[in-house]
């Protein structure tokens, strides 16, 4: 049985090192999410977190300025201490998903939006693609649960053609629009 919440930690550290790793002249540099640049990219996590949070008792989300990274890591330390508190990560909410505790909406609804834009980090900065493959086949199975709701407008685009015998991380980015 995987354990969701490795797997969040795991990811989110991924994309914390990717996050850490950006130049300053690479924050414009296109990404495979069309018309997005690593900055807009980085935004749009940003604000689905903020989003995201305050489902779970984030009253004070609002943004600290414009260092997309330091917005980043308060962001990661924002959850990571509610993940370490016993009672508030036991405390149950009403989210998106259903009714969650703290933590199984922190693993939920982050570990697969990270994957995805892990990976679209990585192509965008030139560094390895290899995304987590525990965090790779929970996101492709809650996906695929959830087709119908993710090829609406502003998610993802159809699914792209891809190689039957390709590996799991091949099928997931090609189900998510993205060309491998």
């Amino acid at each position: 049985m995987t354990d969701s919440m490795a797997v969040y930690r795991r990811v989110v550290d991924h994309f914390t090192e990717l996050v850490d790793s950006i130049a300053a002249d690479r924050w414009d540099a296109p990404t495979p999410c069309e018309g997005w640049t690593v900055r807009d990219l980085i935004e749009h996590i940003l604000v689905r977190d903020r989003r995201l949070a305050a489902t779970v008792g984030d009253s004070d989300s609002a943004p600290s300025g414009g260092d997309l990274a330091a917005q980043w890591h308060e962001r990661v330390d924002w959850w990571a201490q509610g993940l370490a508190d016993p009672e508030r990560s036991a405390v149950v909410w009403s989210t998106p998903l259903g009714e969650l505790s703290f933590a199984q909406a922190a693993a939920a609804m982050t570990t697969g939006e990270l994957t995805i834009h892990t990976w679209d980090l990585a192509r965008a900065l030139g560094v390895d693609e290899q995304l987590d493959p525990e965090a790779v086949q929970l996101t492709f199975e809650s996906m695929q649960r959830h087709a119908a709701a993710l090829r609406g407008p502003g998610v993802f685009g159809p699914e792209l053609p891809h190689d039957a015998g390709g590996s799991e991380q091949e099928r997931l980015l090609a189900f998510t629009g993205r060309q491998v």
